[in-house]
């Protein structure tokens, strides 16, 4: 299901302990003596060497569970896991508080969950903490019990029954939730308090270490992007430690260049998290110490120099990890708890989640990105622990819970699988090998065989192709055919599917197909005329078959929904598109009313719903936001929400006014989706003098309505004009929203 409304979030705390270990933060004041991407997760954070928490698999595509298990009890949530050689690796300490004894190192079959062994590293020094795994690559499985600011030595362990193979010339004292790096030929980049060093993945001997200075536990790791590792340092100026991020070489470990203070002004605290570097070998630094000044800062590698692009406001969640999409896009936390979407090249969000529920302590969410983009996070929570699944703009697409996930996780593995831990027994894995959750097209095409209008949408008395795709999720390619059943739906007419075969050839591992595009074999199947409409909103469904095991149930609407909107109409699809995905039920009766002028208490209730979903409820109004909405009149709750989310402050501001029976103009119209679609913090560009009657810059909601245009929802009202003062009627009003937010007629 969809994410809900953001539950009430205690206050934040001042400190920065850990609530998911009973240890203590150490801070050092005084100095002290292009990667490839793989289908493992192979750090525990953000996957591989660079850290940005991008996947080349696709994850799944629903909570639909593998396994849920494993023999170790963990007393306080969940590490993050790594994942190769066909193996789930996680830390479980399963006895507290006598971790160095009851803690284990966990191997489980990645598509079984059964356990393939279990091991405790030795106990080399009195202040060894417990077992704990810090990565796999190359048959090894690198391991401490390093992680509560003591030192200890580095295993490399066998996959195959977890037997040392070595143990590591010198200690590393990285902290419990930081992984290491990894140059290209597979060493090892550990980032100690006072040191960076390089250990040899052969035998474990230093190639090299150099010092510097890390000032916080969970902000020591390095990044390694090509033949540069980058990390976060303190470097003494005036009596005061100034942060930057140090440029090394990856073969020598000389220091090479580092940034300008990033903290500037701004009062510097802890800060337990560390860069990550984006696919593009953009620098990321995140700045989060619970000042004003926390900040994600992208920082562009010249070659001699690091020089900052932007910076923008985040909140303060130590510990946590970030990502980057496929596009490149970057995805950080706003300090409302949000996730944002943003844009690499010039810092502005361009998308925003709905807050996200955590309770006590420190808000620590983890992500995780597919190849698809779309987004995995771990809230960090205890009781309200959950993962959620988002698309790349962040719609929510459905959550489980996951109690005291702590850093847990996600990781997505070979096969898609996604992998999270959490409290006692928990170590979930989801997998999708093959999945319908794509378009499904609907009376596309015709044929000799058919008797439709092909214009999209199923009418009754049609026969019609219906065209199913289907995505492999697996890492090898798939031949794929299927047999559709059970076609029925409500009402006194027929239901028949007249030929249920469609053949999707071979697809591709990672790759989709359309059986009309594959072979032109898809179902075929009619819909007869009954008595009398049996609803509004009338849908069949029926039943799909696949060769390759799964099932799918597929929603077929049935058009023809109004009187007043004949199929003929501009507005059809769109009126259609917006009554099956619960955004209007009509104006009354079998009408729609499409010349009707949008109201802007409808407005309200159309956009959130476009963009939540239709079974979004929103708080209660207080009457407290608008003098003109109290609480109990008509969408107050959806009017006191739309201001809640951004979206809108209203027609006036003194008096405090929304004019909820004012009609929303053309102008108003783009503003509103715009700000719905992506957030509050979303900034348009600049206008170029795209339409003839919108003046350029000046003009009200310029750059918003050409924006609004670029993005391919409007065209304007014809002659170069987009007439901005018109009010906007309920059927432009269905066009925009079902193209500002990819709302479907067909399809999951």
């Amino acid at each position: 299901m969809a994410i809900g409304q953001s539950l009430a979030k205690r206050a934040r705390s001042g400190g920065t302990l850990s609530r998911f270990a009973p240890v203590l933060v150490a801070i050092a004041l005084l100095l002290k003596p292009s990667t490839s991407r793989a289908d493992d997760w192979i750090t525990g954070t953000g996957g591989h060497a660079t850290h940005d928490g991008l996947s080349a698999e696709h994850g799944p595509t629903a909570n639909q569970i593998l396994w849920d298990q494993c023999p170790h009890i963990s007393e306080y949530g969940g590490f993050a896991p790594v994942i190769g050689a066909g193996l789930v690796v996680s830390s479980r300490p399963d006895q507290n508080p006598d971790i160095p004894h009851g803690s284990w190192i966990v191997a489980q079959d990645l598509d079984t969950g059964s356990e393939v062994w279990s091991v405790q590293l030795p106990i080399n020094f009195p202040d060894s903490w417990g077992s704990r795994v810090l990565a796999i690559r190359d048959g090894h499985i690198y391991a401490t019990r390093a992680g509560n600011s003591n030192s200890e030595y580095v295993y490399a362990l066998g996959p195959a029954d977890g037997s040392i193979l070595w143990q590591s010339e010198d200690l590393i004292d990285s902290y419990g939730t930081e992984a290491p790096s990894f140059t290209a030929d597979g060493d090892l980049i550990v980032g100690n308090f006072a040191s960076i060093l390089r250990i040899r993945a052969t035998d474990g001997t230093t190639a090299w270490q150099v010092p510097r200075q890390c000032l916080s536990s969970g902000g020591c790791e390095a990044s390694v992007f090509g033949d540069r590792a980058y990390s976060l340092t303190g470097v003494p100026i005036d009596g005061f430690f100034h942060l930057v991020v140090n440029v090394y070489d990856v073969a020598t470990g000389a220091l090479l260049y580092g940034s300008s203070d990033l903290r500037r002004e701004e009062t510097f605290g802890i800060n337990q998290i560390g860069v990550f570097v984006g696919a593009d070998g953009t620098v990321y630094a995140p700045l989060a110490n619970n000042t004003p000044g926390d900040a994600l800062v992208s920082l562009t590698d010249t070659g001699s120099a690091l020089t900052e692009n932007w910076r923008v406001p985040m909140a303060y969640v130590p510990f946590a990890t970030f990502a980057t999409g496929p596009d490149n896009s970057v995805y950080s936390f706003s300090t409302e708890d949000e996730v944002i979407r943003i844009d690499p090249a010039s810092g502005n969000v361009l998308n925003t989640s709905l807050p996200i529920p955590w309770d006590g302590g420190a808000f620590t969410p983890h992500l995780a990105i597919d190849a698809r983009g779309r987004v995995f996070l771990s809230n960090g929570a205890g009781y309200v622990g959950a993962l959620y699944a988002l698309d790349p703009d962040l719609k929510g697409r459905w959550q489980d819970s996951i109690l005291y996930a702590g850093t847990g996780g996600p990781a997505i593995g070979a096969r898609g699988t996604l992998v999270v831990e959490g409290f006692g027994t928990t170590v979930r894995a989801y997998r999708t090998p093959f999945s319908g959750d794509v378009p499904l097209r609907v009376d596309a095409h015709t044929n000799s065989s058919t008797s439709s209008n092909g214009n999209g949408v199923l009418e009754a008395g049609e026969t019609v192709l219906v065209e199913p795709s289907w995505e492999n999720g697996t890492d090898a390619d798939a031949s794929l055919f299927s047999t559709a059943s059970n076609l029925n739906g409500p009402g006194d007419g027929a239901y028949a599917v007249d030929d249920p075969a469609a053949e999707y050839g071979t697809i591709p591992a990672g790759g989709s197909a359309t059986c009309f595009d594959a072979t032109e074999t898809c179902p075929r199947m009619t819909v007869g005329i009954p008595s009398a409409r049996p609803a509004t909103h009338w849908d069949a469904v029926f039943l799909e078959t696949s060769s390759v095991g799964p099932v799918h149930f597929w929603t077929l609407h049935v058009g023809g929904s109004f009187d007043d909107v004949p199929s003929s109409s501009l507005y059809y699809p769109f009126v259609e598109t917006i009554l099956h995905n619960g955004i209007t039920a009509g104006c009354g009766g079998a009408a729609y009313c499409p010349n009707a002028s949008v109201k802007r208490a409808q407005m309200a209730v159309f956009l959130l719903r476009s963009r939540h979903g239709q079974n979004f409820v929103p708080p209660p109004a207080t009457g407290s936001v608008f003098d003109d909405v109290p609480a109990g009149s008509f969408a107050a709750d959806w009017i006191e929400e739309l201001a809640a989310e951004g979206v809108t402050g209203g027609c006036s501001q003194s008096p405090s006014l929304y004019c909820p029976d004012a009609p929303v103009t053309r102008a108003q119209m783009a503003v509103f989706l715009l700000k719905m679609e992506h957030g509050k913090r979303f900034v348009p560009a600049p206008c170029s003098g795209l339409f003839a009657d919108v003046s350029c810059p000046d003009g009200f909601a310029a750059d918003w309505i050409e924006t609004l245009a670029a993005e391919g929802v409007t065209a304007g009202c014809g002659n170069a004009d987009y007439c901005p003062d018109a009010p906007s009627t309920r059927g432009q009003m269905a066009a925009f929203l079902a193209r500002a937010f990819g709302l479907r007629l067909y399809g999951p």
